[in-house]
This record gives structure tokens, C-alpha cells and sequence, in this order.
């Protein structure tokens, strides 16, 4: 009977390993659990084994089994219970290390005993046994105990902290009585029955089970805690047990059948089959587990097909390109391959990452700014695929924790590029009791899939509101020019209108100061002396000079106004020309300067606006009687062709910088080195100019080179 229950123990402690750790072996909550488990399952084992050994030399072996789970037992359980339900980021070094030097006494004591005690006398029920053995039992067992009650204290502490999680639920109450009755099982059939009754079969069976009953509201607890489904875990389990008793049973049944059939033989020959058929069972475990665990999932587990899922994602993510779209196929997708209630995304995009979309199935509510850089500041703590709300539970993350219940996520998945994190994944609870191990594999093993379409569809939105925003900036821009131009055609009207009416109202007195100061000249207010008479005569070219910069400013208003029309007359060109430089050579010569004029051929009389044109070679050997150097001869040459003439002026002046030239004949436009020659001129001589020869149906000639001197002037067509 006690052989029994060690069994039923010790298979129940295995399968709970197996199906705790099945359930996220990644889990060191879980991996704890599986090392208890285990170490249960091998302390019930050697007790049995104990009983049927018949050979010293095999018992002593067993014994130092025991001794071994023994001393590392209380370690383990008060690690589990202080890792109990979710891992514990303190962690009580100082206990363990008191606790690791109890064990290392234990261990270094279970040597004197081996070394002075015969194995032979050592009844495990604790009838015929020497006081060392009943001390070292005696020992172990408080030590045990000690343990036990640690480690339940501490789980039942860190399942305190978790009981708003499970308000309502059966389950904290379920757990805390277990780890009670375990804790008061122990305590009779480990403590008392051992050190006062001495009654170890008590402890073999009973004081195992209160172990175990521990074990199972440890399971119990992480079950519940725990983010994956048991159901994966559990047929994996029995998929490896059912393999695991195939094998088993297969091979003693060849062995017995080779036995029974070779008895003389069995040393030889069994031993060579044993190893062969070994060999073959072990290749076979492999295959044998995956068969029942195909079978188990095919009957009990309805959980979707990968190839379809793939084909339905791969089919979303060539056919969606527009950002939004992609993210709500995606939420549909996602959450009926993993069976989650509602699925939404959060993704940010545009140069900046100042704008986001929030879409998904069932739910798009609001997410405040704040829970924003919550979730920022979680996936940079944790630098893992998955953050669930159950690893936030405790320690301060009350506040993250209550974020996710308020939005009823139960988990989310950072949505993470080489650089930085584009937004989340916002999963909301499972449409049974837990997500499955495996549909959160088919999240993980497209997870970089769903990334690059996702980075694909920001970078083609990002694009498109750049062109919309461009598109939109040339708009406004266009606008403010047309509002610009308005504002500056209304103001050169303005200035066009102001330019007319002053040179209207200037022409009139000017012409009355010629009138006079030509009267005085002529001796008609009485004799001049010399000295007066070139006083007079200057301030009549100034006064002339007047009229002509009048003249060109009203040309100017004309031609903004439309009224710029050519008055043709017939005519001869030279003797324009002569009778400007006759005009224009005091003013030369108080410079310095000569003026040479060169005729080449007949000037023909043709028919032309002789005043405009007057006014064209006035204003180029005036700028170049302005703009020469002291001392030297302004060449001005007149060339009659077949069919145009031609003027010319060629000056040794300041010449005109070469990266000016290009804005020379534009209207009020002046070099940098003739305003700083001459500040009073107007900028619209050339500008004039070339608009009156362009209307003669010629060109303008031009020339120069800065410090070398310039040409200027033009041709035009005649008809003889």
C-alpha cells in the first residue's frame, strides 16, 4: 500500500513538472516549479527503490539520492515560494545562503554516516535503527519542515499582494487552504512523526503528500498567473507520458520474451539485445511523443492552422498599402488566429512621428498622451515581444497595471524598428479561459512580417502627406504671391501714377528756367560777362539734362500705363547724333574727356521716332562721359549696311562686373560700381533704351569688361 501511494505521488509530482513547464519553459517561475516537482518525484522514487533494493552496494547508492534531495529541498521549495505566483525582483540572498550552509552541514553529515554506519542494519521504517541514522533523519526532517513553512509563507505573502487580481474568484481561496492543510500535513507527518514517534512510514507517504499538496496549489497559482493557455502544455504532457509508458512496456516485453525463450543465454545475449533495442526505443521516443501529440491536438485541441493564417496575412500584406486599411486587416487577422477579443494598433507616422492612427477590431477608444508614454517607457524596460499585464502585477506597476485594465488590454507588443519603436500592438483579452503557446508562436514567427508591411505602408503614407503638405504649402504659397503681386501692382500703379503727375508738373518750370536763362545768354537782359556766361551755360545743360531724366520717367509711366507708342517721323540719324555730342561736349570737356565720332557710309534719311531716339544716344554717351577716366577719348561711331544702321559708343570707363551684366537693361537696375560713381542716377536710361530699339524692330549692342572700359549702343532696320 505505502509502495503505492510513493507511486501515485511521484507520477502525479512528474506530470505536474512536465505540464508546468510545458507551459513557457522560458519562465524561471516555471522552471523553479519543475525542479520541486522533479526532486519530489525523485525522493518518492528512492524510497521505493529503497524498500525493493536487496544489494548494499545499490542502497547506498539510493541513500545518496536521497541525501541529496533531501539537502537541496528546503533551498528550492523557499525559492518557489518566494517566486510564487509571478518572479520576484527581490529576491532573500541572505537567506538563502544561511539555508545553502544548512544544506552543505546535511551533505558533509551524510558522509560520516555512510563511512560508520552498515547500510544493512538501516531499516527506513526506523525499527532497528542507529541513533546516528535517527539523529540524521531527525535533523533532516525539521530541516524539511523549516523549509516547507518558509516557503509557504512567503507564497502565501506574495499571494497577498496579487488578491485584487483574483477578486471573485474561488482561486485565492482554493490556493491559501492548500498551502494551509499542506503546511499543517507537514507539520504532523514530516515534524512529529518523525522526531517523536519515529514512525518514517508516516513520512514516506503522508509527509510526501503534504509536499505534494503544496506542489498543487503552486500549480494551481501559476496556472492561474500565467499568460498561456494550460491546454497545449497539458496534452504535450501526456503526449511525453504515453510515449514514455509505450517504450517502457515495449521493452520489457521484448525482454521477457527473449528471456523466456533463451534462459541458458540471458547473460549474453540479453545483454547485446537490451543495448540494440535500447538504442531503437530512444530513436524512436522522438517520433512516438509527436504521433500522440498530433492525435491529442487533432481530438481535444481546435486551434487554427498556421498555413492558413499565412496564407490570409501574406494575402493582407500585398493587398493593403494604405496605412489605415493595413491596420485594420491586421487587427481582424490577428485576432482570430490568437482568439482575442478585440485587437487594436497604435501607430505613429509622418516626419516627426506627430501623428498616429488608432484602429482595430471592437475597440478604438481614445489613448491619452500620458498612457502613450506609459507604454513608451515600458517597452523600453522590457525588452521582450510580449508585455503582459500579469508581469506588471506588484511591484510599482500599479499604476501600468491599472492602464491595462481600463483598456481591457491583456497584453501588448511593441511594434519595433533597428531605430525606434512606430507604435504598438494593443491585444485585449483572450475569447477563452488563456492565449494558446502555440497561436502566440504564429504572432512571434510573423512578427517581422507584419513589421516590414508596416514600415512599408508609414513610408507610402509619410510620402503621400509630404505631397499633401507640399501640395498644400505651393497652395497658400501661390496665394500669398498673387496677394503680394496685387499689393505691388496697386503700388507701382501708385508710383507710375506719382511719376507722371511730377514730371507733368516739373517739365513746366524747367521749361520756364531754360526759357529765362537761354534769354540771358542772348544778351536780351543786358551784356554777360565771360565767367557769368559759363555759369549759365552750365546750369542750361543741367536744366536740359532735367528735361531729358523727365522725359525718360514719363516714358516709363507710359509704357507701365500702355501709352508707349512710337511718333515717326523722317529723318537722319547722323545729324541726331552730332547734334547731341555738340550738346554733350562741355560736359566732356569739363571731364577731361573728348568726344570722336566716326561715320562709315551715307547716313540715309528713313522714317523713325527721332526724339526717342534722341534720347537713346544721349543717355549712352552721357553714361559714358560719367563712368570714363580722366583724359581719354570716348569713340562714338555711326555704320550705314545695306539694310540697317548701326551706333556705337566705346568708352576706357569702370566697365560693368560680368556677374552684373545679365540685369543691366532692367528697369531702375544699377551696378555696384556705378552707384558708387554716380549715386544720382535713375536706372531707367538702358532700361528705355532697349525698349525703344526692341520697337524700332532691332537690338541693343553691349559690351565690357570690369576696369576695361564698355560699348554700348544699337542697330536698327531701314528701308531706303
Amino acid at each position: 500500500m505505502e509502495q503505492l501511494i510513493l507511486l501515485s505521488i511521484g507520477i502525479l509530482s512528474a506530470l505536474m513538472a512536465f505540464a508546468v513547464l510545458f507551459q513557457d519553459p522560458k519562465n524561471n517561475v516555471n522552471r523553479l516549479f519543475f525542479v520541486n516537482s522533479i526532486m519530489l518525484f525523485v525522493w518518492t522514487s528512492v524510497i521505493n527503490l529503497f524498500i525493493l533494493s536487496q544489494n548494499p552496494a545499490e542502497s547506498i547508492l539510493i541513500f545518496r539520492v536521497y541525501i541529496i534531495s533531501t539537502v537541496l529541498a528546503p533551498l528550492a521549495l523557499i525559492a518557489l515560494g518566494n517566486n510564487f505566483p509571478i518572479k520576484n525582483k527581490k529576491q532573500p540572498i541572505a537567506l538563502y545562503i544561511i539555508v545553502g550552509l544548512f544544506s552543505a552541514i546535511l551533505a558533509i553529515w551524510s558522509n560520516v554516516i555512510l563511512s560508520s554506519v552498515s547500510l544493512e542494519d538501516f531499516d527506513f521504517y526506523g525499527q532497528n535503527n542507529p541513533a546516528i541514522i535517527d539523529q540524521f533523519i531527525g535533523f533532516s526532517a525539521v530541516f524539511i519542515q523549516i523549509g516547507i513553512n518558509i516557503s509557504a509563507w512567503f507564497g502565501l505573502l506574495r499571494l497577498k499582494k496579487y488578491k485584487n487580481r483574483l477578486k471573485g474568484s474561488p482561486i485565492y481561496t482554493t490556493i491559501t487552504i492548500t498551502i494551509f492543510l499542506a503546511v499543517i500535513l507537514s507539520t504532523i507527518f514530516n515534524l512529529i512523526a518523525v522526531v517523536f514517534w519515529h514512525r518514517y512510514d508516516l513520512s514516506s507517504t503522508l509527509g510526501n503528500f503534504s509536499v505534494c499538496l503544496l506542489l498543487i496549489a503552486y500549480a494551481i497559482g501559476i496556472w492561474k498567473f500565467s499568460f498561456y493557455d494550460s491546454r497545449s502544455a497539458l496534452l504535450k504532457t501526456f503526449s511525453y507520458a504515453g510515449a514514455e509508458i509505450a517504450i517502457i512496456t515495449t521493452y520489457y516485453l521484448f525482454r521477457e520474451i527473449i528471456g523466456a525463450n533463451n534462459p541458458e543465454e540471458v547473460s549474453r545475449f540479453s545483454v547485446a539485445v537490451g543495448v540494440f533495442s535500447t538504442a531503437i526505443l530512444v530513436m524512436a521516443f522522438a517520433p512516438i511523443a509527436d504521433f500522440l501529440n498530433y492525435l491529442l491536438r487533432k481530438t481535444f485541441d481546435k486551434s487554427k492552422s498556421i498555413d492558413i493564417f499565412l496564407k490570409k496575412l501574406n494575402t493582407t500584406l500585398a493587398q493593403n498599402t494604405d496605412l489605415e486599411t493595413l491596420l485594420k486587416k491586421l487587427s481582424y487577422d490577428v485576432s482570430g488566429v490568437i482568439s482575442a477579443r478585440n485587437v487594436s494598433f497604435y501607430v505613429r507616422y509622418g516626419a516627426e512621428k506627430d501623428k498616429f492612427f488608432l484602429v482595430g477590431k471592437d475597440r478604438s477608444s481614445n489613448l491619452p498622451h500620458k498612457d502613450v508614454q506609459a507604454l513608451d517607457g515600458l517597452a523600453k524596460e522590457y525588452d521582450e515581444m510580449f508585455i503582459t499585464a500579469a508581469s506588471l502585477i506588484g511591484e510599482d506597476r500599479e499604476d501600468d497595471y491599472r492602464m491595462f485594465k481600463s483598456h481591457g488590454w491583456s497584453m501588448i507588443v511593441p511594434l519595433r524598428t533597428n531605430v525606434e519603436i512606430v507604435g504598438f500592438m494593443l491585444v485585449g483579452y483572450p475569447k477563452g479561459v488563456r492565449f494558446r503557446h502555440s497561436d502566440l508562436n504564429i504572432l512571434q514567427n510573423v512578427y517581422n512580417s507584419i513589421m516590414i508591411a508596416i514600415n512599408s505602408a508609414i513610408s507610402t503614407y509619410n510620402v503621400r502627406d509630404i505631397n499633401n503638405t507640399l501640395e498644400q504649402r505651393i497652395k497658400n504659397a501661390t496665394k500669398d504671391l498673387r496677394r503680394a503681386n496685387q499689393h505691388l501692382r496697386r503700388a507701382d500703379e501708385s508710383k507710375d501714377e506719382f511719376i507722371s503727375m511730377a514730371s507733368h508738373q516739373l517739365r513746366t518750370p524747367l521749361t520756364s528756367i531754360k526759357g529765362y536763362i537761354s534769354m540771358i545768354l542772348d544778351g536780351d537782359a543786358g551784356s554777360v560777362t565771360k565767367m557769368q556766361k559759363t555759369f549759365l551755360s552750365e546750369a542750361f545743360a543741367s536744366s536740359d539734362r532735367m528735361v531729358h531724366i523727365i522725359n525718360d520717367f514719363l516714358n516709363v509711366s507710359r509704357l507701365q500705363t500702355g501709352k508707349f507708342v512710337l511718333d515717326k517721323t523722317t529723318g537722319n540719324l547722323e545729324s541726331v547724333v552730332k547734334e547731341e555730342i555738340e550738346g554733350l561736349e562741355s560736359s566732356a570737356n569739363s571731364r577731361g574727356l573728348k568726344l570722336k565720332l566716326t561715320s562709315e557710309g551715307k547716313t540715309p534719311v528713313f522714317e523713325a521716332d527721332f526724339d526717342k531716339l534722341r534720347q537713346v544716344v544721349m543717355n549712352m554717351i552721357d553714361n559714358a562721359i560719367y563712368y570714363s577716366k580722366p583724359d581719354q577719348t570716348i569713340k562714338i561711331s555711326l555704320t550705314n549696311t545695306e539694310d540697317r544702321i548701326i551706333f556705337k559708343v566705346v568708352d576706357k570707363g569702370i566697365g560693368v562686373p560680368k556677374d552684373e551684366q545679365d540685369g543691366l537693361f532692367g528697369k531702375f537696375y544699377r551696378t555696384s560700381n556705378a552707384r558708387r560713381q554716380r549715386p544720382d542716377g535713375t536706372g531707367v536710361g538702358l532700361f528705355l533704351a532697349r525698349k525703344v530699339v526692341l520697337d524700332h524692330k532691332g537690338d541693343v549692342i553691349f559690351e565690357s569688361e570690369e576696369g576695361q572700359g564698355s560699348i554700348f549702343g544699337f542697330w536698327i532696320p531701314i528701308k531706303k
